[in-house]
């Protein structure tokens, strides 16, 4: 009886995905064709360089240090800040190489073609997964479901759905933060052209208030960090 127990939790052990579970981490490629808004610090990800920015020179070493590095392509790439690299030393990062990254605060999406973040090299065991699942993005979703879904909406026009915590007027903007039964919070705004003279839009935003749920016709101006969207027209 001990020693089928002992071979049952061996086969559990040996079987059991968070054992020796293969490091897999995305392409940039992947990630971008996934419309991942953001990556936590920490997460790792893979890439091929494609330009270098470099500093000043350092005044003692009298080379340039490594300021900053692209991956992907022109079109869609992450920029990544990184130091302790100067050229012409070796290990130093050049154009066509490709390595596995991680950040101090996150890859954020800066636009439809950036992400950015501050990086270091990741120099332990990973394997590549460049296996894409590209997604669909909804004519109409509510604040819950975009934090659920986790894509990036970047500048598609939209309806956004959710509940009212609070309003105010910021820099000439009318501002409503939408949150989700969770507290995550999207931060709208509404240009000021759009309601100053006009007294029945006034009136209708004065009337908005905490609880209320609200329907947002826009765009997100940016996703990184706490989303920002803008308010085209406010539908109910």
């Amino acid at each position: 009886m001990k020693k089928l127990l002992i071979l049952l939790f061996s086969l559990f052990f040996l079987s059991s995905p968070s054992v020796f579970a293969d490091n897999y981490i995305p392409t940039i490629e992947k990630i971008f064709i996934e419309k991942v808004p953001l990556l936590d610090a920490g997460e790792i990800f893979y890439g091929c360089i494609y330009q270098i920015d470099w500093g000043d020179e350092d005044l003692f070493k009298q080379k340039r240090e490594l300021s900053s590095v692209r991956i992907g392509n022109p079109n869609t790439h992450a920029t990544l800040y990184m130091s302790g690299f100067f050229e012409g030393d070796e290990g130093t990062p050049d154009i066509g190489d490709c390595f596995a990254f991680t950040t101090h605060f996150g890859l954020g999406k800066l636009s439809a073609n950036q992400y950015i973040g501050n990086a270091k090299i990741y120099y332990g065991k990973y394997k590549i997964d460049n296996i894409v699942s590209p997604k669909e993005l909804k004519n109409q979703i509510t604040v819950d479901e975009y934090f659920q879904d986790n894509i990036a909406y970047d500048n598609q026009r939209f309806t956004l759905i959710g509940e009212v915590e609070e309003t105010d007027v910021l820099l000439y903007e009318f501002y409503i933060s939408l949150v989700s039964q969770k507290g995550d919070q999207i931060k709208a705004f509404f240009p000021q052209d759009k309601w100053k003279n006009d007294e029945s839009m006034r009136n209708k935003l004065r009337s908005i208030k905490m609880g209320d749920m609200i329907k947002l016709r826009g765009y997100f101006r940016g996703e990184m960090g706490m989303p920002v969207f803008n308010i085209l027209k406010i539908l109910d």
